[in-house]
């Protein structure tokens, strides 16, 4: 443990993130905007599009973490990263394992929704002019989303940190899922601060803009900023699993001895 952790922690991650995004705004914004690009691109490719987004997931998280801990410390953030985990054959199969790990779980979480989904959701009414709100909140799949929720959480808190235990910790997928879950677990209050904290702030962002479009009679504009909006708080909630991981497992700088 590098520090001892409590609920303000999860402040202070934010706060990192907020940091992290003002001093390269353009960057490190432009990384992120990378890594869920290339994630869109590869999981509209038909029949291997999931498989191949989430085995690319893992590197995409070596990528964006590295690049918050290279703004944090003053330098500036590179793609370049990204090549040299791919030429590191040890590394590249661990990262590999965990983004194969993933898909074969969140395949097993979309059977589980799908099934206990499929009798509600055949009562939803839809066409290509209209759809029908009332038939689908008569007909909401409650027991299906909770079970998914449910089983999505552990793959969540499994694959947070694994990607990084293993390019900056050296650590195989098995131990790296195992350490990113109960690292989350243990310091369950900070993570939740953390997540209220973004939570708030998308939901505050929001609020306030839509409210100025509306009092500027400007309603429909507020679907043209959007996008930046949200790329922006996507870039500040990346940018802040750095701090978590270094602050819950310090930093062992170990990518560059790894083959």
């Amino acid at each position: 443990m590098h520090s001892p952790i409590t609920a303000k922690s999860g402040w202070q991650w934010f706060l990192d993130g907020l940091t992290a995004v003002k001093k390269q705004p353009l960057a490190l914004t432009g990384i992120v905007v990378f890594y869920i690009l290339i994630s869109g691109l590869l999981s509209e490719l038909p029949a291997v599009g999931t498989l191949l987004a989430s085995l690319w997931m893992p590197f995409g998280c070596v990528l964006v973490g590295f690049a918050t801990r290279d703004t944090l410390a003053g330098k500036h953030p590179r793609y370049s990263t990204l090549v040299e985990t791919v030429k590191k054959p040890a590394l590249r199969m661990t990262l590999m394992w965990i983004g194969l790990i993933s898909a074969l779980y969140m395949e097993v979480v979309v059977i589980a929704f799908s099934w206990l989904a499929k009798d509600s959701m055949a009562k939803w009414v839809m066409t290509q002019e209209s759809i029908d709100v009332d038939s689908i909140l008569n007909n909401f799949p409650t027991a299906a989303v909770i079970v998914g929720f449910v089983l999505y959480v552990p793959l969540f808190m499994m694959t947070l940190f694994a990607p990084l235990l293993a390019a900056d910790g050296a650590q195989k997928y098995g131990k790296s899922f195992f350490y990113s879950f109960f690292g989350i677990w243990r310091n369950l209050g900070a993570a939740l601060v953390a997540l209220i904290s973004i939570g708030a702030l998308t939901a505050i962002t929001g609020f306030v803009l839509n409210g100025i479009f509306l009092a500027a009679g400007a309603a429909g504009a507020f679907s043209y900023v959007t996008p930046i909006v949200v790329l922006l708080l996507s870039t500040i909630a990346q940018a802040m699993i750095w701090p978590m991981y270094r602050d819950l497992f310090g930093e062992k700088r170990l990518f560059d001895a790894q083959n």
